[in-house]
């Protein structure tokens, strides 16, 4: 029987319409709203662009299907109506723990079961959509309908959970004075993402000319960050609070009402944000001083959603392509330039794709020192705080021996190249102090975030004194110790190109990093935390670190934490005080002292 033209056209509009926004609507959206901060823009503009994207997309199956003949046209209905089930169901039920995407190697060998599955499940059911294409066809409106009414009663919810927005959605950070510096004073964060401690403590070891790349500084391997996560360690050491039992992402936003940068900026300082993370910052103009109105949604900032959109929709060979070794697939070809002369660099289609495997993130460090070498200058007076957050260790390396793009496995020799490619580049924005006459009237900290903690890494003890008594080695705690104490240098003002390298074994935390600052500049201000100039070597000085998931509003979390009270490196100073389960509400559940809840931790986790 022939299919009126009207028909024809509903149902080849149903099935382009029920898979594009599948596709391009309904998982960037449920996507978006469980992980609302992680992206720098709004529901508003998530909404915006998935129906224009979704919309386009069905013009395009359906320009291309409907004017088909008949016979074909019905299979390609079948199909397209096939594939938007299959879209949903891998994306709701062929769900699998691949684990969190910041970085590290999929283990792709671990999932080749589920690779088997979800290709065998799209084989057989295109194969089905194929054969019955007369009968699928004509149910293509009722596929649609009822794959609308699912989605939008499951994203509605998603919705209702949102967290709620923070100021990035509606501000933007400027670039035009990222490298003018102050005639009169400054104050230099620079943040090397992951770098762990004992990394810089077996550089310096083995090659002791890093130690005069560093005139002025002073080491403190005893530090302590507070936390395993960068996203609570950021709040950490520019306001110096610790939240309490209770690690939700409101936490930076009550933490920064009171902050070093702010308090700075409201000293007189120009206080300036130049960061890698934007959820980890307080987007707010009293705190920032280079914030300026967000103007334009750019397509760099949508296509990571739609790679993770695309990651979550497609079988395991689809997910290979898209994640493409953390690369990602849109990404490398919309990165996000925040500089002109970047901008410049990727005019036109031939040039993107030139320069698609240099990812922004890849050379971000070396990219950077090398501008600040060839712009960087004493423009102004009035003081400068400036925080500059680097790629550093974190996964995955993408650094060579001759500091050029290459995909590394995680192992500890390519850690430690990654390690000297990134002190290199801090090395260059040393240089470009100095060349400007600014380095004695500037106070610069270089910290890590937390250490790595990985098993590739993990802590040496034979590069500490006094070294650990022999024995067995608690590999879980040493994994502990790893994440625990990151890399923390501090050069004070006044200290020249001329002075030595010098190292303490104070106990400093990241918390001091505030109170230092202002003590040194003589800002009468109270901060938690001491100052790390006031410290003695072998200060008596209970420290906190926190182990722990995020709360979200979808599950519970668990925290481990534990008071170090001497060298971080020797295991008789580490004490587990407490494990706190945080319902997904936000509050405590249940909290228990040590060791009642050591089982808490799983089979083959044990706490030390």
């Amino acid at each position: 029987m022939i299919v009126p033209e009207s028909k024809k056209m509903t149902r080849t509009i149903c099935a382009a319409l029920s898979l594009s926004f599948t596709a391009l609507a309904f998982t960037p959206l449920h996507i978006f709203a469980s992980n609302a901060l992680e992206f720098d823009y709004s529901l508003t503009h998530v909404l915006k662009v998935s129906l224009l994207a979704s919309t386009l997309a069905a013009l395009l199956i359906f320009l291309l299907t409907f004017g088909l003949p008949r016979r074909l046209n019905e299979k390609s209905v079948a199909v397209t109506s096939m594939l938007a089930i299959l879209v949903w169901i891998q994306g709701n039920v062929l769900v699998w723990p691949y684990g969190v995407l910041d970085g590290r190697d999929i283990p792709w060998q671990r999932f080749r079961i589920q690779g088997i599955v979800d290709v065998v499940v799209w084989v057989a059911l295109l194969i089905v959509a194929w054969a019955a294409s007369a009968f699928l066809s004509k149910q293509a409106a009722k596929i649609a309908l009822l794959l609308l009414v699912i989605q939008s009663l499951s994203t509605g919810m998603d919705l209702l959970h949102i967290q709620p927005l923070t100021g990035r959605k509606n501000f933007e950070f400027d670039y035009s004075g990222e490298f003018v510096f102050s005639s009169s004073k400054n104050v230099l964060l620079l943040l090397p993402d992951a770098f762990q401690g004992n990394v810089f403590q077996e550089l310096i070891s083995a090659e002791p000319g890093w130690k005069g790349s560093f005139p002025g500084f002073t080491h403190y391997p005893n530090a302590l960050g507070g936390y395993a996560y960068t996203m609570f360690s950021v709040p950490y050491l520019l306001t110096g609070q610790m939240y309490d039992k209770n690690p939700s992402y409101e936490f930076a936003r009550r933490a920064f009402k009171k902050s070093l940068p702010g308090v700075l900026r409201q000293n007189g300082f120009r206080s300036e944000f130049y960061p890698l993370m934007f959820d980890l910052i307080d987007f707010n103009p009293g705190l920032a001083s280079n914030l300026l109105p967000k103007k334009i949604i750019s397509l760099a900032e949508f296509s990571f959603l739609y790679d993770v959109a695309l990651f979550r929709s497609l079988p395991q060979p689809g997910k290979k392509l898209i994640y493409n070794n953390q690369l990602w697939f849109l990404k490398r070809l919309f990165p996000y330039n925040r500089r002109p002369a970047d901008r410049a660099e990727r005019r036109g289609w031939k040039a993107r794709m030139k320069k698609a495997r240099l990812d922004f993130f890849s050379l971000y460090d070396k990219n950077l020192a090398a501008d600040m070498e060839a712009q960087a200058n004493a423009g102004t007076v009035q003081p400068v705080f400036k925080y500059f957050h680097l790629r550093g260790l974190h996964l995955p390396l993408f650094m060579n021996g001759e500091c050029r793009f290459q995909r590394l496995p995680p192992t500890r020799e390519n850690y430690l190249t990654q390690a000297r490619c990134c002190l290199d580049s801090i090395r260059g924005i040393l240089d470009a102090l100095k060349k400007i006459g600014v380095y004695e009237r500037t106070m610069i900290i270089i910290v890590g975030d937390h250490g790595v903690g990985a098993q590739e890494v993990e802590f040496r003890f034979d590069l500490y004194q006094p070294a650990p008594p022999p024995g067995p080695v608690n590999r879980r705690l040493a994994t502990l110790k790893a994440m625990a104490m990151p890399l923390f240098l501090v050069k004070p003002f006044g200290a020249g190109s001329g002075d030595p390298f010098r190292q303490s074994l104070a106990p400093v935390t990241l918390g001091d990093i505030p109170k230092s600052v202002v003590d040194a500049l003589q800002i009468k201000e109270n901060f938690p935390g001491e100052s790390i100039f006031s410290l003695g070597e072998y200060s008596k000085r209970p420290r906190r670190f926190i182990e722990g998931a995020v709360v979200t509003w979808q599950k519970e979390a668990v925290n481990y934490e534990y008071l170090v009270d001497g060298l971080g490196w020797l295991d008789s100073s580490w004490r587990l005080v407490a494990v706190n389960r945080i319902a997904p509400t936000g509050k405590p559940s249940r909290s228990h002292e040590a060791p009642a809840d050591n089982d808490a931790a799983g089979e083959g986790d044990e706490r030390p």
